[in-house]
């Protein structure tokens, strides 16, 4: 699946596959939940909470770029002003 998307090559039903993974990898008592739609509901279900989901994850990972980022520079100053 990961060949996939690197090339762009993914059809509808394989997006919605992918959608599906990430449903249930991160939420499972959300997935439970929307398994008692059907289908056609459940896959737009499916495709908006992984949607949220990515968001999310690249959020937290340029928060904690930059709170790596930060913590990097107040330990530069913090040898600056206490050579150890």
């Amino acid at each position: 699946m990961s060949e996939l998307l690197k090339t762009g090559d993914i059809t509808l039903y394989q997006s919605y596959k992918l959608c599906h993974t990430i449903l249930l990898k991160y939420s499972k008592s959300y997935y439970i939940g929307s398994c008692v739609f059907n289908y056609p509901i459940f896959k737009h279900i499916t495709s908006l909470y992984a949607f949220i989901r990515v968001t999310i994850e690249i959020t937290d990972l340029n928060s904690l770029t930059k709170i790596k980022n930060d913590l990097k520079f107040l330990l530069k100053m913090a040898a600056s002003l206490h050579p150890w």
